[in-house]
């Protein structure tokens, strides 16, 4: 494996299963992410420009994916299925999974990939206070569905 797909592969992977909840759908989008890489490499300024492109990439290919399911979808009328929750923290992960795509890839994004509001401007090509307010924001949306299932 190259070095500069061992840096982002695990991020790309994050990134398409929080979109896309499905493994196999987001193991496609990596693919398809590092096909696009190699086929016309681009030149990156520094890391943040290198870890920002693999990042929008991934998310622009998950939401295409979104699309086509969506659009299948209503042509027959089955439900997109769910990941499972995973065992270790399953509230949170269930929390997480209630919130929309764009919420769930941004405390993602932040939190997990330690990307400053800055570089989140970028990657999701907003601006920066709007980033601030969607932190605050989906925070809050967390939160209250975390309390909601301590008083259940």
């Amino acid at each position: 494996m190259t070095p500069i797909i061992e840096r982002h592969a695990a991020m790309v992977y994050r990134i398409a299963v929080t979109q896309l909840k499905q493994p196999q759908d987001a193991e496609d989008v990596v693919q398809e992410v590092f096909l696009t890489y190699l086929r016309k490499p681009v030149v990156f300024q520094n890391q943040d420009h290198e870890r920002a492109w693999f990042a929008k990439t991934a998310l622009h290919r998950a939401r295409n994916v979104l699309r086509l399911a969506e659009r299948r979808h209503r042509a027959d009328g089955a439900p997109l299925e769910l990941l499972p929750a995973p065992n270790r923290d399953e509230t949170l992960h269930a929390a997480l999974l209630s919130l929309p795509e764009d919420s769930a890839t941004l405390l993602y994004l932040h939190y997990n990939e330690r990307m400053d509001i800055a570089l989140l401007a970028e990657v999701l090509n907003i601006s920066r206070s709007l980033v601030k307010k969607r932190l605050v924001s989906t925070r809050r949306q967390l939160r209250a569905i975390l309390e909601v299932d301590d008083h259940d």
